[in-house]
């Protein structure tokens, strides 16, 4: 099987005899633009275009460094949240099963032991 590429044929440029002016043999635009476009065009397995490709990937990892580093304070903020909850239901189960006077458990703790 036969794959399809597809590829743009380069624009041929050439002078005017009378003027000496460039001018295309393709119609569509001025051999300026076409040469512009052409220049600008990456080719996937080019330099460049690797070059930009890495640039991209290093600055989306910096991106997910960051992300990660933001998500890791807040998880580490909720952990602290959670231990502060923890003790504080601790206190107010012995305040429950507690008398407030004499320290002593009162009924509540003798039921549930």
């Amino acid at each position: 099987m036969i794959a399809a590429t597809s590829f743009q044929a380069s624009p041929v440029i050439q002078t005017d005899s009378d003027t000496g002016q460039l001018r295309d043999r393709e119609p569509g635009g001025s051999s300026a633009t076409r040469l512009a476009q052409r220049r600008t065009r990456l080719r996937p397995g080019s330099p460049l275009a690797k070059i930009l490709r890495a640039n991209a990937l290093k600055a989306a990892v910096a991106l997910l460094t960051s992300e990660n580093r933001t998500l890791q304070e807040s998880l580490e903020e909720e952990r602290k949240f959670c231990a502060e909850l923890r003790l504080a239901l601790e206190k107010q189960r012995q305040a429950a099963i507690t008398d407030p006077l004499t320290g002593l458990y009162n009924r509540r703790a003798m039921d549930h032991h």
